[in-house]
């Protein structure tokens, strides 16, 4: 086997994992949506703002829906280690792009509704909150979810971008900067994520190679024609041949 076809396995291989623990920790995602709710409604109680309501709505239909989205995962790839890996990846991306959709949805639910905290908060607690809620998503997103750019991607944009757009659009010289700040931000955190990527996907690689490089030498050494015996510095048996 070539050390390429190894390491493209690999590279599959660790493409499943990655979507498999998408839908692992149904409990992490309930608790992030009763964190969520938590926060929303503290700047409710504060503010008054009655549409925070809707806010609250979107939390519970995002996480449901990915929670029942995980139910058919599990359903659906139960007996899915028989099939050939391009199956397995091929069913892999389409169970990603399923995820997606809930996802992105989930963080522009919050990303809005931190544009209208910021316009209606007029507390330290209410501003807090905001806060609190549009940056408590980041770890997550760095830690757990740099196997999908594109996911990444599309979170990063629901968060922020309502945010940045208010900024903007506030009419003055100082918010017009703080919005523009936001953006090297965001490359920031996109650029983390390539990095723990690059970072796993290195490992994986080394890993790969090492595999197929030990199965060369047992291949290598099955095939000789005289014995071989190999000793460490304790005159231990480290490398013996079959004849």
């Amino acid at each position: 086997m070539k050390i390429t076809d190894t390491i493209d396995r690999a590279d599959q291989e660790a493409y499943l994992e990655f979507v498999r623990t998408l839908f692992a920790d149904s409990r992490s995602l309930i608790v992030g949506a009763v964190l969520q709710v938590l926060i929303m409604m503290i700047v409710l109680y504060d503010t008054r703002f009655m549409p925070i309501l809707l806010f609250i709505a979107g939390v519970f239909i995002s996480s449901s829906w990915r929670i029942y989205i995980g139910h058919r995962y599990e359903l659906a790839t139960a007996n899915l280690d028989t099939q050939d890996i391009a199956e397995r990846v091929k069913s892999a991306e389409n169970w990603e792009n399923q995820y997606i959709l809930p996802s992105a949805l989930s963080a522009a639910n919050v990303g809005v509704f931190c544009y209208f905290g910021l316009q209606v908060s007029d507390t330290e607690l209410a501003l807090s909150a905001v806060l609190c809620l549009m940056f408590t998503p980041l770890p997550t997103i760095v830690g757990r979810l740099y196997g999908s750019l594109k996911l990444v991607g599309y979170m990063l944009f629901g968060l922020f971008a309502p945010v940045i757009t208010g900024y903007f659009t506030h009419g003055d010289i100082p918010h017009f900067l703080l919005g523009m700040m936001c953006i090297p931000y965001v490359l920031l955190v996109l650029n983390m994520v390539k990095n723990v990527r690059g970072t796993v996907m290195s490992a994986v690689h080394g890993n790969a190679e090492k595999v197929a490089l030990g199965k060369r030498f047992d291949v290598a050494l099955s095939n000789m024609s005289h014995g071989l015996i190999m000793f460490d510095t304790s005159q231990r048996i480290s490398v013996i041949n079959d004849m």
